[in-house]
């Protein structure tokens, strides 16, 4: 597993087949965009899961851990004002 310390305003991340990133104190303010491939997003305390395709956005409307996997190989677009520690797994 790596962690990475996310400071930037926008981040843009290469994911292989079944790679996750995990997102443990993701704000209000999170914009997930898909801009390869195809992902799948859980976040605690929410029932529904997500899945976007290349194009696709999300906007998380609440606080909490967000997990992102590549369904299949996936560029994913972070951008949010706050710090982020990022697990890659």
């Amino acid at each position: 597993m790596l962690s990475i310390l996310q400071q930037h305003k926008h981040i843009d991340l290469l994911l292989h087949k079944g790679e996750m990133v995990t997102l443990r104190n993701a704000q209000t303010n999170l914009e997930i965009a898909c801009k390869q491939g195809a992902l799948w997003i859980t976040r605690t305390g929410d029932a529904k899961d997500y899945v976007l395709s290349q194009g696709d956005h999300f906007s998380s409307d609440h606080t909490g851990k967000v997990v992102i996997e590549a369904v299949d190989e996936a560029c994913v677009g972070l951008e949010d004002e706050a710090e982020h520690e990022l697990e890659l797994a």
